[in-house]
């Protein structure tokens, strides 16, 4: 009890820091969740690139595809044969951004295709691996895949290229609604997204100066010559920083309440089961910081340990960026990172939050949360007793 009020009191020490803190994250909050919600509502818009159509075969099948890709696409269309010289400049208005996309349709493409051939295949030039230039090669396989699939069955290529036509109208809109269904996150779930960093930023500078302030040599001699135990002190010290913690996490569920509120979403779906999420989170967030203030040797110290670890997780974890723009392996990377976990419980409750059932899922997400908080706390202990030990 003496350790527990000691630390409540040490805060008024830091409260001028607690408070800058708190502003910058309560403000920068609410503007970073406009900006993904924004990007969110936007992801899964098609993209219309500006896409330019060397018709080298003028055929029935050249002209169709050029046809159907300009239903989506601004399409300008160049008949005939093209010099090298012309291609190469074509490329290079590619790569700086002139064109989006180069699509070349060589001469005997169109008869190829009625004899069964695959020799013979369009070429296509885009800038970098941009997601809407991907779609649209991958479109225009479906579309001479599908044709070939008609063409093989005895059809003409008149009615082969009506069908393949039909087909793909008829996938592009189921596509349409499974992207609609695949946006589920609010701007309340967003900024619940976030605070895996403003709550896990604030939890570590806040524990780790603490806990730095209590390992000061003199501070540390008076408090040792008590006659507390190692345990009892460390006791003290987690209650009073769980206190801390849990007023830190109910802090910024208020701040996505308010912004909630104030966006016209009077309700926020799963809140109980985002508030679980927060507090495992907040665990975490304690662990991280009492383990980082064990390492480090002053306030400066805590504060670019701190930015350093979460900065990273955030990147790496999908909170910055979304996971689904990740390559596999930085995702595979992000499994053994404690804000994988919480921002996928996130997304685990936005997706069941109409119907409230997130199974054993969720439940995992939590556990491993604490897991991670255990093995910060037990890390941070451990270095904590060898100090004490080697300090006398």
């Amino acid at each position: 009890m003496p350790v527990f009020k000691a630390v409540l009191k040490s805060v008024k020490a830091y409260w001028m820091t607690f408070l800058i803190y708190s502003l910058v994250f309560v403000s920068f909050a609410p503007m970073q969740a406009e900006s993904l919600a924004e990007r969110n509502k936007k992801v899964f818009q098609e993209e219309k690139l500006a896409v330019t159509v060397i018709d080298q075969d003028d055929s029935l099948l050249s002209r169709s595809l050029a046809d159907e890709l300009g239903k989506t696409q601004q399409v300008t269309r160049i008949r005939g044969y093209v010099s090298e010289n012309e291609i190469r400049r074509l490329k290079d208005d590619v790569n700086f951004g002139i064109r989006d996309y180069v699509l070349i349709l060589p001469d005997g493409l169109g008869q190829a295709a009625e004899e069964g051939h695959t020799d013979i295949r369009p070429r296509f030039m885009q800038g970098g691996t941009s997601a809407a230039g991907q779609l649209m090669t991958t479109r225009i396989d479906q579309y001479l895949n599908h044709l070939a699939v008609y063409l093989q069955s005895g059809y003409k290529m008149e009615d082969a290229l009506k069908d393949t036509a039909e087909d793909l109208t008829l996938a592009d809109e189921s596509r349409v609604v499974l992207e609609r269904q695949e946006v589920r996150l609010t701007r309340a779930s967003i900024l619940f997204c976030f605070n895996g960093y403003s709550l896990s930023m604030m939890l570590c500078i806040f524990v780790g100066c603490l806990a730095l302030k209590f390992r000061q040599k003199d501070l540390a001699s008076r408090i040792r010559v008590s006659g507390l135990s190692f345990w009892k002190r460390n006791g003290g010290f987690f209650g009073a920083i769980t206190a801390i913690g849990i007023l830190t996490a109910f802090l910024v569920i208020a701040v996505v309440l308010l912004d909630a509120i104030l966006h016209g979403q009077h309700d926020v779906p799963g809140l109980p089961l985002y508030i679980l999420n927060t507090l495992a989170l907040m665990c975490v967030g304690l662990g991280l910081g009492y383990l980082i203030s064990s390492i480090a040797q002053n306030d400066g110290a805590v504060n670019l340990l701190a930015n350093m670890v979460v900065l990273s997780m955030c990147f790496i974890c999908g909170v910055f960026v979304d996971i689904r723009f990740l390559s596999p392996a930085v995702v595979k990377a992000a499994h053994f990172m404690p804000l994988y976990w919480y921002n996928t419980g996130v997304e685990t409750i936005a997706e069941h939050s109409a119907d409230g059932t997130v199974g054993e899922a969720f439940i995992m997400q939590l556990v491993i949360q604490l897991a991670f908080s255990a093995v910060f706390f037990a890390g941070g202990l451990m270095i904590s007793k060898m100090r004490e030990r080697y300090n006398g």
